[in-house]
C-alpha cells in the first residue's frame, strides 16, 4: 500500500525532503505496475472473442460500447531500474502495427464507430522495432502479419490457470523487455503499437525506461508539481533523465507523478 503522504505532489516533495534513504522515494522490491490500453471496437455489447479480450462498457446514457484490451504494459521493481515488458494481441483488426519493422509500408489505420483513428504507426514506417520472445513464442521473432504459436512452457503456464484466464489471453504475445538504459548512440527501444502509437510517440523514440525516468516532483512557482508528461514522453531515448537540483525522482512511477498537487 502506498503511504498516504505520497498521494499528492506536495506530500511527495515533503516526504523526499525528509527522507534519509537513497533514493529518497522508492517502491519496495517486487512492486508491480500494470497499464492497460483499451480501444473502442464497436457500439453495442461485445461478442465473445478468442483473438482479444473484450469488455462491454455502458455510458451514463445507458448506451453500450465494446472495448478491446489492445495493449498491456507491465513493470516490476525486481531490479533497481525495474523490468519493463509490453504485450499485444495478435489481431490485425485492432493491432495491425504490432511488431512492424522500421520502413514497413501498408500498415492500415484502425477503424472505430467514429471513423478512422490514428494509424498505429506512421504510414511509411513501422513501429519501434521487431518483437522477439525466445521463451514464449514459436518462432521467436514476431510480426503483425505472421502470428506465432505459444511455446510448450507458455502453454503449460496457461493451463495452470484453468478457466480463471480467458482463452483469448493465449493470443497475446510479448513485444519485448527492457532491463536497463542504453546510450544516446545505442539506445534500447520498447514500445506498444497502440499505447505509444496513439500517444504520438515518434517512430524510434519509444523507451519505457527512459520515459519513466522523467517521473519526478519539484517546486514550480513555489508549489510542488509533477513533471510535464508530454514533454518527458518525447524527450528521447538512451540514458536516463537528469534529475535537476531541487527535484526528486519518483522511482520511475508516472502513477505517483499524476497525483494531484494539493
Amino acid at each position: 500500500m502506498i503511504k498516504p503522504a505520497l498521494l499528492t505532489s506536495a506530500g511527495q516533495y515533503s516526504f523526499a525532503q525528509a527522507s534519509t534513504t537513497t533514493p529518497p522515494i522508492a517502491m519496495p522490491s517486487g512492486a508491480i505496475e500494470v497499464k492497460a490500453g483499451w480501444g473502442l471496437i464497436s457500439e453495442g455489447a461485445c461478442a465473445s472473442s478468442t483473438a482479444i479480450h473484450v469488455e462491454t462498457f455502458v455510458d451514463p446514457g445507458n448506451k453500450a460500447y465494446c472495448y478491446g484490451l489492445v495493449g498491456i504494459h507491465m513493470s516490476s521493481r525486481l531490479l533497481p531500474n525495474w523490468i519493463w515488458a509490453t504485450f499485444e494481441p495478435q489481431s490485425l483488426a485492432t493491432n495491425p502495427g504490432r511488431c512492424a519493422l522500421p520502413g514497413a509500408t501498408g500498415i492500415p489505420a484502425v477503424t472505430t464507430p467514429a471513423g478512422p483513428a490514428k494509424p498505429t504507426s506512421p504510414p511509411a514506417s513501422g513501429q519501434f522495432g521487431p518483437c522477439n520472445d525466445a521463451w514464449g513464442s514459436v518462432v521467436a521473432p514476431s510480426s503483425s502479419s505472421a502470428p506465432t504459436a505459444a511455446t510448450p512452457a507458455l502453454t503449460s503456464l496457461f493451463a495452470l490457470q484453468g478457466s480463471s484466464l480467458g482463452q483469448e489471453f493465449q493470443n497475446y504475445r510479448l513485444d519485448g523487455v527492457q532491463t536497463d538504459f542504453g546510450t544516446a548512440t545505442a539506445p534500447t527501444l520498447l514500445g506498444n503499437s497502440r499505447i505509444e502509437g496513439e500517444a504520438g510517440v515518434p517512430n524510434g523514440k519509444a523507451s519505457c525506461i527512459t520515459c519513466h525516468s522523467n517521473a519526478m516532483v519539484s517546486l514550480v512557482n513555489g508549489k510542488a508539481a509533477g513533471n510535464a508528461f508530454t514533454t518527458a514522453m518525447l524527450s528521447g531515448v538512451g540514458p536516463g533523465a537528469v534529475v535537476p537540483a531541487g527535484a526528486y525522482a519518483l522511482d520511475f512511477s508516472w502513477m505517483l507523478d499524476f497525483a494531484p498537487a494539493k
